[in-house]
């Protein structure tokens, strides 16, 4: 089992808590009160001070530092320093009997400490904290005037948050006071229940946190006088005044400052009345959200997508059982939900919101229109409820108000709801963008706060009054440029670019869809483009959307085999296919133009086509949907334009290049929508003439699946293959390069050959993937440095990016390549030659290091530059690549099918005799396209295997590494 010492280095960041000393803790006998220390977080112990004695409570000296290892990449991590406190409990250490085995210890008092000001950019916070009694210890009888204290330092070596990424930081405050003016039905003896409500803050593009306030209790107004916030989870805290947040308390304000629903002459008396006289659900929770710089996009875009943030609310019986048993009990009574619009926190300058809100009974069809949601959060929440509840705030104390609830209860609570009462719930949600120093008064982040209020409200029911507390630096705001806004400006002209065509993002046309998709390899190939589609189709499904392939690929149904949601949205066509696997290294299915295709859109009759890469099948398919008048959506993929260089012989390359150029524009002219994966390819698409705009098409990883996590040491052993006979020792002290990918020419592995030779020899390669060049290019790697491990998948897949050092990739042929998000999600870093398919997502030095295509000297410069820092580029790596999601992916083509469908204003053609017409023309088009591309650039493929040619250009580079290195030794001989 691994020491507390190791656990804790193996977390990047170390927060130490220094105590000092410790005041005013006296003993209540003559002789000494011997103590300890233990030091608790997040439900569980991470340190303990040695013993020591206290006699008449003069400040005691300790230094005790006690360590805390977090993690500042990871925002879960990152969460729970603003809703845990760190636990610090003094304990009485007894002298054991001689029947006893171990010393006897007893608590008597703890104290919390908030480390949330770590977040604001503290590397030091002296702070004393009070130590409260615990009930039934001794010190419950020095009273207040003699209270104990600890005199704490907390430190860290550097902020959490890398000084470049401070400015783009926020936090969402989220303060939760209490429930007024409740329905009468409510009011009855019997049973105790207990109030949760519940509200989604994204913390990136395919995650959020689900915010729960547990733990509501009525009580009668006059019991109200605490108005201190308490934690969120107060998980091992033994006292009452350790439920609450030093030093933060709920202020008072004026319903006049307000511009809500609720502001005349009658209801500021109503609720005044309310607050003062009628029982009130109390909470008084603060919750806090952090929000890294992706945290912070992501909510701007949700707040973009779907204005309306859902605050849902729920009335249970209070549970029975231990935590995580089935309680029967413990059924929902009441449902209700505020809809609180927050777009106007993104207007220039907005700060502040406040207002109140109605709460309407909860309805699905209601909410899932306002909120764009599947559903509702509420198993999450009371999942999350059920481990935060704390049964000692359910005794039965007189000044609790007993509940009960009955069928004909629960039925009239919405009644008199909507009929004689109100529900005022006040909420408070607070973001702020922390501010840097600097001597610039250009910052964005250096205005003085703006405030401004605002209500939303909607009919019947409750009112929920919800206040939101930007800070100084409102959603909107932006900062100067640096090197990594390169890569967010790039994202956001992507969507931009997308939001230029009609409705953009805001179509609420959720009408299912029939979806034809032409993909010749889909769903057996392996590729990027096959995991692309296998992870949107997915999510397409999910949206009850109809989705029928046209593939050449035989065994395609195996892929739906035990998902019954595939099962019953996607089908098949599979037609007459063959490959070039012996010829010229094409591996996938390649579809024969069939009149079959025309046939399957016939049959499907689709409201949309969505065609893959430009491949004579394909041409013909669009050929066939423009004869119908259907929509079309073309996806390009590959660069075809770079593989002319590698697969047609050298002195035809330009002709047919040309040529190619031709037969693509005459038919991505037929398309509503054209897309590609990354915008250096449709700039060269939108330049070689094809019409503007060439969508981006966003591209996502699963964070989930390709996590640090699942980095293995079995899995690290077995990729240095079995002909090596490494010892552990060696396997994990030897730098180990991974590489995954089809084999083919294209891929330039040639060239990692000649880069193992010019490294040190303490590292390793291990090249994943298959292909008909494996067997030509195994030779040219040594053995005892190079394994070519074969095909990985799914979890196997993942977990050997997270086991490698280092993910290298010499590719410049991809127009996106999803290997490097895999290897970034892993925390993988990523050293490869320089292409424009990075540009969106990858920041030099940040990520990982490029090389400059084909410069030997450059890759071995990247290689060693990595090598020095490879802890801060996995974390950099990591943190980006959650920014990439396939939820948002599947977003903005769900949209862009829409859009393709609106934009085509003519109706599906009916009249045989116009699609004959139509079949004539469009195929007659086809056709010449098809004779100029078999007679003027089909003769110019290379029919054989380019073993020769590669074997040349690999001898040309040995004898230029030769010269290279024969010179530099006469040189170092001089």
């Amino acid at each position: 089992m691994a020491s507390r010492a190791e656990k804790i280095d193996r977390f990047p960041n170390k927060i130490i808590i220094n105590i000092s000393e410790i005041q005013n803790l006296k003993s209540p006998k003559a002789e000494p009160l011997t103590i300890f220390l233990r030091f608790e977080y997040n439900d569980g112990q991470f340190s303990e001070s040695g013993k020591f004695d206290i006699t008449d409570g003069s400040p005691r000296q300790v230094d005790h530092n006690a360590v805390l290892g977090v993690n500042a990449s990871d925002p879960v991590q990152i969460d729970d320093l603003g809703q845990k406190p760190v636990l610090i409990t003094l304990f009485e250490a007894q002298p054991k009997d001689k029947k006893q085995k171990e010393d006897k210890s007893t608590p008597i008092g703890q104290a919390t400490l908030d480390l949330w000001p770590l977040l604001k950019n503290e590397t030091q916070i002296p702070v004393t904290i009070p130590v409260y009694a615990i009930p039934g210890s001794y010190l419950e009888t020095q009273g207040e005037q003699n209270q104990p204290s600890l005199k704490v330092n907390v430190s860290i070596d550097q902020p959490l948050v890398p000084v470049r990424d401070q400015s783009n930081t926020n936090a969402a405050y989220i303060t939760l006071e209490g429930l007024y003016s409740s329905p009468e039905a409510w009011l009855a003896g019997g049973t105790t229940f207990v109030y949760t409500a519940t509200l989604p803050i994204p913390i990136n593009d395919d995650k959020e946190v689900t915010v729960v306030f547990t733990n509501g209790t009525l009580r009668a107004a006059t019991d109200v006088t605490n108005k201190q916030k308490r934690w969120p989870d107060a998980r091992g805290i033994l006292t009452v005044n350790g439920t609450y947040i030093l030093g933060q308390n709920i202020n008072e304000e004026s319903i006049d400052d307000e511009q809500g629903e609720l502001r005349s002459k009658d209801d500021k008396e109503f609720r005044t009345n309310s607050e003062k006289t009628k029982p009130q659900i109390v909470w008084n929770i603060e919750r806090r959200c952090f929000l890294l710089p992706y945290g912070s996009q992501s909510l701007q875009h949700q707040i973009t997508r779907v204005p309306y943030l859902p605050v849902e609310i729920v009335r249970t019986a209070t549970p029975t059982v231990p935590k995580g048993k089935k309680d029967e009990d413990t059924g929902i009574s009441y449902h209700g939900v505020a809809y609180i619009e927050t777009a106007p926190l993104l207007y220039p300058g907005a700060t502040r919101l406040r207002g109140a809100y109605k709460i309407v009974p909860y309805n699905e069809v209601e909410y899932k229109s306002k909120t764009k949601r599947s559903g509702n959060i509420i198993d999450e929440a009371m999942r999350i409820a059920n481990q935060l509840f704390d049964r000692s705030s359910f005794n039965t104390s007189k000044k609790d108000t007993k509940l009960t609830v009955d069928k004909q209860a629960a039925a009239g609570a919405a009644t008199s709801m909507a009929k004689k009462d109100h529900l005022i719930c006040n909420v408070m949600l607070s973001s702020f963008a922390t501010a840097t120093s600097s001597s610039s008064s250009s910052s964005a982040y250096e205005t003085s706060p703006a405030w401004w209020k605002f209500n939303f409200t909607t009919t019947s029911c409750a009112t929920l009054a919800a206040a939101f507390f930007p800070s100084s630096a409102p959603l909107s705001s932006s900062s100067s440029s640096t090197s990594s806004d390169v890569v967010e400006n790039r994202t956001t002209n992507i969507d931009r670019h997308y939001q230029s065509l009609p409705n953009g993002f805001t179509h609420d046309n959720d009408d299912s869809l029939r979806i034809l998709l032409f993909a010749e390899s889909f769903p057996s190939f392996t590729s990027g483009i096959t995991r692309r589609f296998k992870e949107i189709i997915r999510r397409l499904a999910k949206r009850k959307h109809y989705i029928h392939v046209i593939t050449g690929c035989k065994n395609a149904s195996l892929w739906l085999e035990g998902n019954d949601y595939l099962q019953e949205y996607v089908t098949f066509s599979i037609l007459p296919s063959t490959d070039f696997t012996n010829k010229i290294d094409c591996a996938c299915p390649f579809l024969f133009p069939n009149t079959a295709i025309y046939f399957s859109i016939r049959r499907f009759s689709p409201d949309v086509i969505h065609i893959v890469e430009q491949t004579p099948a394909a041409m013909l398919c669009g050929a066939f949907a423009k004869s119908l008048n259907i929509p079309i959506v073309w996806s390009s993929h590959t660069n075809i334009d770079f593989y002319l260089s590698t697969y047609i012989r050298s002195y035809a390359v330009k002709m047919t290049r040309c040529i190619y150029q031709y037969i693509r524009l005459k038919h991505l002219i037929y398309s509503s929508i054209n897309l590609t994966v990354s915008q250096d390819f449709a700039d060269y698409m939108e330049h070689t003439g094809i019409p503007r705009p060439v969508l981006v098409w966003k591209t996502g990883v699963d964070s989930e699946l390709f996590h640090p996590r699942r980095r293995s040491s079995s899995m690290r052993y077995r990729m240095f293959g079995t002909l090596n006979n490494f010892t552990y020792e060696q396997m994990d002290s030897i730098t180990l390069f991974l590489c995954v990918g089809r084999i083919s020419p294209e891929k330039n592995f040639e060239f990692l050959s000649l880069l193992l030779e010019r490294i040190p020899s303490e590292t390793f390669l291990c090249i994943i993937g298959d292909g008909p060049y494996r067997h030509i290019l195994e030779p040219l790697f040594p053995i005892d440095r190079v394994y070519f491990f074969g095909y990985l998948g799914g979890e196997e897949l993942a977990s050997a990016y997270a086991s490698a050092d280092y993910f290298i990739y010499a590719s410049v042929s991809e127009t996106f390549g999803q290997v490097y998000l895999e290897a970034m999600a892993s925390g993988t870093p990523v050293i490869a030659a320089e292409g424009g398919q990075l540009k969106e997502f990858f920041i030099n030095s940040e990520h990982g290091y490029l090389w400059e295509p084909d410069n030997i000297e450059s890759a071995e410069q990247a290689i060693y530059l990595a090598m020095k820092n490879r802890d801060y580029l996995s974390i950099k790596a990591r943190q980006q690549a959650l920014k990439h999601s396939w939820d948002s992916a599947a977003d903005q083509l769900n949209n862009v099918y829409y859009n393709a469908i609106k934009k085509t204003t003519q109706h599906k053609e009916t009249n045989i005799i116009i699609i004959l017409f139509r079949l004539f023309y469009y195929g007659f088009h086809w056709l010449i396209c098809m004779l100029l591309a078999l007679f003027l650039m089909a003769p110019f493929v290379k029919v054989s295997s380019p073993k020769s040619t590669m074997t040349q250009n690999n001898n040309f580079c040995r004898k230029k590494q030769q010269m290279y290195m024969t010179a530099k030794k006469c040189f170092s001989s001089r």
